[in-house]
C-alpha cells in the first residue's frame, strides 16, 4: 500500500520523503546536500516513487541548474545513496572545445515518475511525465528508451495522445494499465502497457489534475492543483467524494 501511494508525493508528500534520516535534505536547493547528487544539479524535485523489488527511490527533478536546459531523473538506494550508476545525462559539445551537460534522454521539465511492479510483460518499466515536451517516456532500469510502450518508448502528440500536460502517473498493478493525470486537460488518461488509450476520467473536479494514486483495491485518489483538494474516485471511475 505504501509503495502505491508514493505517486502522490509530487504534489504535497515530497518533503516528508526527503525529511527521512536515510534522504535528508531540502527541496528545491542544488548543491550536494542529495547524498552525492552532482553538485549543482539538482534544482526542482517534483515527483518520487519506490521500487518494490528493489526498494530504490527514483525522484523526477524539473530543471538542471548547470544549464537550465534539461529535466533529469536519479536514483537513490534504501540507505539514502544516491546511484551514480544510473546517470541519465551526457556531455556534449555546444561549440568546438565547450562540453555541456544535456538529457541523454532529452527530458523536459519531468513532473513525475512511476514504476510498474504488475508481473506482466512490462513489469520493471519507469514511466516519466514531461511537462515540457507534453509526452510520456518510458525506460527500463538502465535508462534505455522502452520501445514495447508506444513503438520508440514515447507518447505524445505524434502518436494522437490528446496530451496537454502530463503531470502524475499511476499505474495498475492489476494489470499494467498506465494512468496519466493531466493537468491543463483535466482529465485522467487510461493507457495499456503498449501505449494505447483504454478509456479517459472526467469529471469537473479534474480541472487541475495533477498528484494521481491508486490503492489495491482499485481507488483512484487524484489531487487538484488548482484548489488543493484530493478526490477519490470509485472503481470503474466514479466520483466518490472530496478528501
Amino acid at each position: 500500500m505504501k509503495a502505491r501511494f508514493v505517486a502522490l508525493v509530487s504534489s504535497f508528500a515530497i518533503a516528508a520523503l526527503f525529511a527521512t534520516p536515510a534522504l535528508a535534505g531540502p527541496t528545491h536547493q542544488p548543491g550536494p546536500d542529495f547524498e552525492g547528487v552532482p553538485t549543482g544539479g539538482a534544482c526542482c524535485f517534483t515527483g518520487a516513487a519506490v521500487d518494490p523489488s528493489s526498494g530504490d527511490v527514483y525522484v523526477t527533478d524539473a530543471l538542471d541548474l548547470r544549464t537550465f536546459t534539461f529535466g533529469n531523473l536519479f536514483r537513490f538506494h534504501p540507505d539514502g545513496s544516491y546511484d551514480a550508476s544510473f546517470d541519465l545525462t551526457e556531455e556534449v559539445e555546444t561549440e568546438p572545445g565547450v562540453f555541456q551537460p544535456a538529457s541523454k534522454l532529452g527530458l523536459s521539465e519531468p513532473q513525475d515518475v512511476a514504476i510498474d511492479d504488475s508481473g506482466t510483460s512490462s513489469d520493471g518499466r519507469i514511466y516519466i511525465a514531461e511537462g515540457g515536451t507534453l509526452r510520456v517516456t518510458a525506460i527500463d532500469a538502465s535508462g534505455a528508451l522502452d520501445t514495447a510502450f508506444s513503438g520508440d518508448g514515447r507518447l505524445d502528440l505524434s502518436d494522437g495522445a490528446p496530451l496537454q500536460r502530463p503531470c502524475g502517473l499511476a499505474v495498475d498493478q492489476t494489470n499494467g494499465n498506465l494512468f496519466v493525470a493531466d493537468q491543463n486537460a483535466g482529465r485522467v488518461f487510461i493507457y495499456d502497457s503498449a501505449g494505447a488509450l483504454q478509456g479517459e476520467v472526467k469529471d469537473s473536479t479534474l480541472q487541475g489534475a495533477c498528484g494521481i494514486a491508486l490503492d489495491n483495491t482499485g481507488e483512484l485518489y487524484v489531487r487538484s492543483a488548482n484548489n488543493g483538494n484530493v478526490y477519490r474516485f470509485h472503481r470503474p471511475p466514479q466520483l466518490g467524494h472530496q478528501l
